[in-house]
Formats: C-alpha cells, structure tokens, sequence
C-alpha cells in the first residue's frame, strides 16, 4: 500500500528554516484555519528558486489566508509554488521574476476555489458564483457595475465568465519595488471538480488573466489570452508579464468574449465659469461603445447630460472629456456609465460637485421682512435665473432677470412657507448661491 503523508499547518504562523530548502517527495503539507486576523504560513526564509522543490504531492492551500510565506527579495528567477487541490490536482504556480524587487521583500501566496457550492449569494447558482467566495478586498465581479457611493447597489455578477478559482500573490510586506514577474497559471479543467464547466459559458483558450485594482475598486489590465489545454486534468494560461505597478494581490483567469472590463483611472468634475467640465482617463476598454455622463440633485435620480463616443478595445490610457452647461444649484452628483457593444450598460463610479463661485462680490443678496434683495455687478447685459430651493431642493420660486451691464438691484417677495432655503442666481458668466432663512 502506498503512503501518503500529511502535514496539517493549523496554527497563524509556521517558520520553516532560514536557508534550507523545503522538500516534498511525497505527500501533501495541508494548510488550515487562516483568517485575515490569523493568517496559516508556511514561512520560508530562503530567496533560492529551488528553495521549494517537489517531487509529487503538494501544498493544498484552498483558502484566502492559509499562504506560503517566500522571502525572495531582490532575487530573479523562476519559483514554482506546488499548489495541489486535494490528492488529485496538481496546481503550479509559475512566478518567474525577470526584474528584480527592490528591498528585502516577501511574497505570500495562496489559491482557492469553492468546490461543491450551490451558492447563489448574488443571484447567479452553483459553483460559477465567484462573487459568493470573492478575495478579501475584492469589491465586485464586474468592475464596470459597483463603484457606488450607495450600499445595496444591485451588482452585475461576470463570474459565469471567470474560473472558478483565485489567486492571491501579496508582495505587500519589504518591498521599495515590487519584483516583475511573469505567471503562469493553473486550475482544474476536467472532472467533477471542473472550474470551467458549466453553468461557465466560456472556451478554455479564451482566457486571460486579470488583477484587481484595490486602489480603484475596479478589474483590469487584461493579459492576452493564451489557454492550453495540459490533457492532465489541469490547464494552465501564461507566461504573463504584470509589471511592478500592476502588482495588485488578487487575480482570476477570465473570458476574452465577456472580460471584467474597464479600469476607469480617474473622474473629476470642475467649474468652468458656470459651467461644469468633466473628465475622465481609461486605463484599458473592451468592446466600448461609449460612455453616459448622468447629473442628479439627490444621487439617486439621474438625467443624462452627455454621451461620448468610447474607444471599442484598448489598451493604453485614453482621456475623454464632456461639459454640463447648466449644472445644478448646491450640491449635485455626477455618474458616469458605460455601454458595450452589445448594449450592455454598466455604471462606473458617481462623484459631487458643488457649484462654481462667482467673482466676488459680483452678486450679494439678503432677505428683510420676507424680501429678498439682490445685487448683480453684471460684466456684460445678459439673462440671470433666479431660483429658490427648499430643504428637499425643490425648486419652489423661479423668475429670469435681464440684466444690463453694471449694477442691479432686485427686490422679490416669494410667497413661501417659513424655513431654511438656497437661493441660486445664474447666468452663463456668473453663478452665486446662498442659504437664507425666511420667516413667515
């Protein structure tokens, strides 16, 4: 009868040796019951490439934070991490370091899947269901549909279009600059324990590795999709080069036909005279037919104030730019969607903007016995709306002024309710709000 041997790690931290290496010719190191407040290492203290080395068996991990332990430094070459997925699948983790990290750093590594799932956590069923036994900071699978400033937002789940698996590669702790590696990954493609089959809707070699971006909340930077079928019972993608600026912790393989899409780098809302600009920079798009710029006064209602042409499929950063001419009065929010090419519309990320400032002193006002008196220093004769806004803005007095050029004074009686409102007066040069309580 054959042997197997197992070595269960159960306890937050195991040290392993300073400078030897780490041997396993048979039989499987199990590692168990790490929590983001416990991690389960297995620490090894040694930079060699060979610092592990396998003959059969392997390291069964299949848990965010039971992880090996590596302190690679600034060493180059190529570590294989013998991951292994109970006593049938051998799972390597290639990590071949073409530039070195810079400092005395550590890589902790793990890989899990959720083998025998019915999950339905976000409405999708069965083991294709990632976003039930997502990484830790991992916010969504579908990055194109969860940046929001509102909890409870409905996500869009991609995960029917991702391997049931992720891997997680933290070079977090001792590192100035993080090393650039290429990976090659491995996942379980045959057999009851299939991370591909259905309710997945994917071809094997159309997948592609991604990375999420915790910094942004959003999947990108998509490496090419090079899928291989092993004939083993396991599949492998790669070599994939990352860079040490896209070195983010937690990564899965998806499909080229329905990726998670967009990186979005940035939205930004600002005043332009009375206007309101706004830009944005993608980072990398796929199947883009354009985006969608909504304004809303509470955030949750929305009208579209642009729409602007995306980019289809790119990699390399791209800016875009639009301009809302009549933005609201007060506070407002801005929110940027995207639509596929197939129709498919997403929303990206919802920013505030507060109004822009006039020239000072180019309009005051003040309210005396339910009046409220107003002065516009006009720079040229032109039309001025006034309007005031309840607690709950709602706009509850409007009136359009012609100004001429200089100054001019106005005197209105609205006939409300005693309260707390914002007065907004504007025209195309100039913008000027206000807080005034008038009683009854």
């Amino acid at each position: 009868m054959k042997k197997i041997l197992f070595i269960l790690l159960l306890f937050p931290a195991m040290l392993y040796s300073q400078a030897e290496q780490f041997v396993i010719k048979s039989g499987y190191v199990v590692l168990a019951n790490g929590s983001a407040a416990k991690p389960t290492y297995l620490v090894i203290h040694n930079g060699a490439t060979n610092a592990i080395t396998r003959t059969a068996g392997g390291i069964i991990s299949e848990a965010e934070y039971n992880m090996i332990w590596w302190d690679i430094g600034a060493n180059a070459g190529t570590y294989t991490i013998p991951f292994q997925y109970a006593t049938t699948n051998y799972l390597p983790l290639t990590f071949s370091v073409a530039t070195a990290g810079v400092g005395s750093g550590t890589v902790k590594f793990s890989t899990y899947s959720d083998h025998g799932s019915v999950a339905n956590c976000n409405g999708g069923t069965g083991i294709a269901d990632n976003y039930c036994y997502k990484p830790s900071d991992v916010t969504n699978m579908n990055a194109l549909n969860t940046i929001s400033i509102y909890p409870g937002t409905a996500l869009t789940d991609d995960s029917y279009y991702v391997v049931d698996r992720f891997w997680i590669m933290d070079a977090n702790t001792g590192y100035t600059t993080k090393p650039n590696p290429e990976i090659t990954f491995s996942y379980i493609n045959a057999g009851l324990s299939s991370e591909i089959t259905a309710p997945n809707v994917f071809t094997e070699t159309s997948l592609m590795a991604q990375r999420f971006n915790s910094t942004l909340g959003t999947w990108g930077d998509w490496f090419g999709a090079s899928g291989t079928d092993a004939g083993t019972g396991t599949a492998s993608t790669g070599p994939t080069a990352i860079g040490t600026a896209n070195f983010f912790r937690s990564w899965t393989l998806s499909s080229t036909t329905s990726p998670l899409p967009i990186e979005l780098v940035s939205f930004t809302a600002n005043c332009d005279s009375a206007k309101a600009l706004l830009k944005w920079t993608s980072a990398t798009e796929t199947n883009n037919s354009y985006y969608t710029i909504s304004r809303s006064a509470d955030g949750v209602n929305f009208t579209t104030v642009a729409i602007v042409k995306g980019a289809g499929t790119s990699s390399t950063a791209l800016n875009y730019s639009a301009t809302d001419y009549d933005p609201l009065p007060g506070i407002s929010y801005y929110r940027i969607s995207q639509t596929d090419l197939d129709g498919h519309t997403s929303d990206l990320r919802i920013i505030s903007f507060s109004p822009c400032e006039s020239t000072p002193d180019a309009i005051s006002a003040y309210n005396s016995n339910g009046v409220i008196n107003i002065n516009i220093n006009s720079p040229v004769s032109g039309t001025y709306i006034i309007t005031l806004f309840n607690a709950m803005g709602q706009s509850v007095f409007s009136e359009t002024y012609n100004a001429s050029l200089g100054n001019n004074t106005i005197r209105l009686q609205p006939q409300v309710a005693g309260g707390v409102y914002l007065l907004n007066v504007k025209s195309n040069k100039l913008t000027y709000t206000k807080k005034l309580f008038l009683g009854r």
